[in-house]
């Protein structure tokens, strides 16, 4: 039982990665004050969903609404980005970082009882040697996931430092 209903969170933090890419990139180009009425407006109906669903079906509701308000930050915090910016994620890039993901939990899986210390150094020695193997990371353009080009406004105060090259590119 506890193995399905973590599955849930496991999906919700999964959003939550892709929803932090996206949330940096508003903070790039302000757009915090739209983006706080999302974040209402998902609070507010996650918070009536909670009302309705838990007493219904207990932890899975509370689960399938977590899992729900997370998916609608992701698409308010993408929207936002791409009618700013007009950005689209370079999906060859991503299948390739999540290709040397699922190598590097296959072999973490065969050898799992090891010691945590020998884990991560394994792990790290999988995944950097399996994006190496496909060319990841081997020109400069294949490793931002995130490129915010033409930006109208300057960058705001403290995000110079995300930058990565003097060009009028960001780079995350």
């Amino acid at each position: 039982f506890f193995f399905f209903f973590l599955n849930f969170f496991i999906v919700a933090s999964f959003i939550i990665f892709f929803t932090m890419f996206f949330g940096y990139a508003v903070l790039a180009i302000h757009k915090q004050k739209q983006m706080m009425w999302g974040y209402l407006a998902t609070a507010l109906v996650t918070l009536v969903g909670y009302i309705v669903f838990i007493p219904r079906f207990g932890v899975w509701g509370a689960a399938w609404m977590t899992v729900f308000s997370e998916i609608v930050v992701m698409l308010w915090t993408f929207f936002m980005v791409y009618k700013t910016i007009n950005f689209w994620p370079k999906w060859l890039v991503v299948g390739k970082s999540l290709f040397a993901s699922v190598v590097m939990f296959v072999v973490l899986y065969l050898v799992r009882d090891l010691h945590v210390l020998w884990l991560l150094l394994i792990a790290g020695v999988v995944y950097f040697g399996a994006k190496g193997l496909y060319g990841i990371g081997r020109d400069r353009s294949s490793i931002p996931y995130l490129r915010i080009l033409k930006r109208k406004k300057p960058l705001a105060r403290g995000a110079q430092g995300l930058c990565s090259s003097g060009r009028d590119g960001l780079l995350f």
